[in-house]
């Protein structure tokens, strides 16, 4: 077990109609699962649309402003704020 302090997802940008808009708020929060008040440690919306005629997969960090300790708790809140899609493709845990 080891601490963490980023949060790494990987997501799709693409393009078209299906694509147009795509945005998606990502809140990550401590506390267990069943502590919706936690602290907010990061906040970030990512757009999942580009204007070229090919679909890629992107990452971006998500830098903690706590540590979450070994054996803690953390919450992500994902919501889909724009257009009709949005892919999350994986996502990494890190200590550094």
């Amino acid at each position: 077990k080891r601490n963490v302090k980023k949060i790494t997802i990987f997501y799709l940008k693409s393009y078209g109609d299906k694509w147009d808009g795509s945005l998606a708020k990502f809140t990550i929060t401590n506390g267990t699962k069943d502590d919706h008040d936690g602290t907010i440690l990061s906040q970030q919306e990512l757009g999942g649309y580009h204007n070229v005629t090919y679909s890629l997969t992107v990452s971006d960090v998500f830098a903690l402003s706590d540590t979450v300790e070994k054996g803690g708790a953390l919450n992500m809140k994902v919501e889909v704020t724009g257009g009709k899609t949005f892919k999350i493709m994986g996502m990494a845990l890190c200590m550094y």
